[in-house]
């Protein structure tokens, strides 16, 4: 497994996708190839299909085959829309096919795991367009997201909307599975111009 998928987790509103696309900009501009994992809640809602949200195990569905799509074509991507929130949105009775869909997903790649909190701009700058929750209930859900056991698994990286992203790059660069990625693909070089 040589894919990596850099996750940035927060709750609607918080600038995930001003984020991701800022992101993906700068590390092009560093010659770094790296795909953008759409959000398929967000399709579903500009597509007029909000009563699909209700539905955990589609939505979470939807949202793997994003990432596999992004993944034929990179071995790096930028999510805005981790496939463990789908545990957030979950209805009880969708529980364990939600889980066993996001399980199969996340063994398809490594994650670089951010938190992007809320600030003082996030607040000012909230709208409700393609959205369903309000200012207050994001609020909320961030709080949810950073007491949870739902993800007690994951490593994040706190960061918020001053956080500059030539910082977040070198906080990538840092990681373990950065250099981890980086090794094989080194070692993958090697093999093709052996042969």
């Amino acid at each position: 497994m040589n894919k990596l998928v850099i996750n940035i987790y927060g709750s609607p509103g918080a600038g995930k996708s001003t984020l991701a696309k800022n992101l993906k900009k700068y590390m092009r501009e560093k010659r770094i190839d790296v795909g953008l994992i759409s959000e398929f809640a967000t399709e579903l809602i500009e597509n007029n299909q909000k009563e699909k949200l209700k539905d955990q195990p589609y939505v979470t569905k939807g949202q793997m085959l994003n990432i596999a799509k992004v993944l034929k074509e990179h071995d790096i991507a930028i999510s805005d829309s981790p496939i463990e929130l789908g545990k957030f949105y979950c209805d009880p009775r969708d529980e364990q096919r939600t889980n066993e869909l996001i399980k199969k997903c996340k063994n398809m790649y490594k994650s670089i795991n951010f938190f992007l909190k809320f600030d003082e701009q996030a607040k000012q700058d909230y709208t409700m367009e393609s959205r369903v929750h309000t200012y207050a209930q994001s609020q909320k859900l961030q709080e949810r997201m950073l007491t949870s056991s739902i993800l007690r698994d994951e490593m994040f990286m706190i960061i918020d909307r001053n956080t500059q992203i030539k910082e977040v790059l070198k906080m990538i660069e840092k990681s373990k599975q950065w250099k981890e990625h980086q090794n094989q693909n080194k070692g993958l070089e090697l093999c093709k111009t052996q042969s």
